[in-house]
This record gives C-alpha cells, sequence and structure tokens, in this order.
C-alpha cells in the first residue's frame, strides 16, 4: 500500500513538473517497438491501459488511437495523458507503462491484425 502511495505521488509530481514546465524541452534517445492488447502481452485485462483507459478496438484498428506505453524511467519525464512526438512515427499520449524489466523504451500500441516492428536510436521528444 505504501509503495502504491509513494508511486501515485511520484506520478502527480511528474505531472506538476510537466505542466509547470512546459516550455522545457525534453528529449531522448530510445529503443521503439510494438505491443497489442493481448492478454499474452499484456495483463488479465488487455483493453485497459495502465492510466485507466479503455482501448476502442475499431478505432485502434483505424489508426485513429495513437497510444504509447513507456518504461518507468521515462515516466517521470512523460506522465500518463502528455503528448510525444516519436521521430518517424508523429505523435502519440501515454497511456501505459512497460514492465518494469526494461527501461528506455517506448512501446507504441498497434492492433492485434496489425505487424510490430522495432527500431533503436529513435528520438522521441515533448516538442516536434
Amino acid at each position: 500500500m505504501v509503495k502504491k502511495i509513494v508511486f501515485i505521488m511520484c506520478m502527480v509530481m511528474a505531472a506538476i513538473n510537466c505542466v509547470a514546465n512546459p516550455n522545457v524541452t525534453k528529449e531522448h534517445t530510445v529503443k521503439v517497438t510494438c505491443y497489442q492488447p493481448v492478454a499474452a502481452q499484456c495483463n488479465s485485462n488487455p483493453t485497459v491501459t495502465a492510466d485507466g483507459s479503455k482501448i476502442n478496438m475499431n478505432k485502434l484498428k483505424q489508426g485513429e488511437v495513437k497510444w504509447c506505453a513507456v518504461s518507468r524511467d521515462l515516466l517521470k519525464h512523460y506522465p500518463y495523458g502528455s503528448k510525444i512526438y516519436i521521430e518517424g512515427h508523429g505523435w502519440y499520449e501515454v497511456h501505459d507503462t512497460c514492465n518494469k524489466r526494461y527501461t528506455n523504451l517506448v512501446d507504441i500500441l498497434i492492433h492485434p491484425t496489425h505487424k510490430g516492428f522495432c527500431k533503436k536510436g529513435v528520438k522521441i521528444s515533448n516538442k516536434a
């Protein structure tokens, strides 16, 4: 329970920092991969993200949903709801968190019928 409270407090502070300093450019070079909202890649409820957002599978399939997950080390820079520019892919909104074993990673949400990819050395930023 204490860990959960501390985690939530950290997320609130990160969000406050992001809102308080909107003109501060944040940029990181990361590995970008894809994930699909299926139980084998997520948890037992794969259509709900870590921030509680419900994934509309029809909109995801049509490319109308541009969401991503970030590794926990990046979450302090790009908290839930942040929009990040992923070089070569455009703007995505952070709604999910990667498994704790990953660092320096952005995972793009794709429909289960779409093919994934992996790219290293990709720049992400809160500004285009």
